[in-house]
């Protein structure tokens, strides 16, 4: 229970943290409309490229001076780089869907760039947003090398703990700690397909 408990809310904090910044740099590019914007917003996609004990062996480098080696802090970060690529790429293709008018109405209404957000694209693009948010869950729940490298000391989770029986050959117990891995990715699966049949059922009507 405390390790189901471990990844659960380590993967939602962090989901959470992937969407804010993948809205955050496809919003600003969006409405400033630079091609620095753009670069920028594209290279940090790069990550998900990139091994996962790569980023956190490099992270590791780079920190090893700093108190955020063995941190959530750090562990968060290495996630936000890993996964960033993966909750953009729902909301960008929500918000290219979007017609540019539907902005410059709301800037003719009075509408500053964090009302427009709030007031307009957030409820437009909620079904992307969540769609984003489960896809980040289900690949930070299972990614290990990261999480084994980069935790906080004498803090465990599903993956980490399927990994340290395997190594062990004591495959039984490693077996029941990945179903649940499994169980979990399949219910926010069936979660996501709820969301996409009602958002056809929508469009249908």
């Amino acid at each position: 229970i405390n390790l189901t408990w471990n990844s659960v809310s380590v993967s939602s904090i962090a989901s959470l943290i992937v969407i804010f910044f993948a809205l955050f740099f496809l919003y600003v590019e969006r409405i400033s409309k630079s091609k620095i914007n753009f670069y920028i917003s594209n290279t940090i996609s790069l990550g998900y490229a990139l091994p996962g004990a790569v980023i956190a062996l490099s992270l590791m480098i780079i920190f090893r001076d700093s108190l955020l080696v063995g941190t959530f802090g750090l562990l968060f970060f290495a996630y936000v780089i890993r996964f960033l690529a993966v909750g953009k790429s729902p909301i960008q293709s929500s918000l290219e869907k979007q017609p540019e008018t539907i902005d410059d109405t709301g800037k003719n209404l009075g509408l500053g760039p964090l009302s427009l957000l709030q007031k307009v694209h957030l409820p437009i693009n909620k079904f992307a947003l969540i769609s984003a948010f489960i896809v980040a869950f289900i690949d930070i729940l299972k990614e290990l090398p990261i999480t084994l490298i980069l935790r906080p000391f004498n803090f465990d989770t599903l993956a980490t703990q399927t990994y340290e029986f395997a190594i062990e050959e004591m495959l039984s117990l490693s077996s029941i700690y990945s179903l649940i891995i499994i169980v979990l990715g399949s219910l926010m699966l069936l979660i996501l397909k709820n969301y996409i049949d009602k958002q056809i059922d929508v469009s249908k009507s």
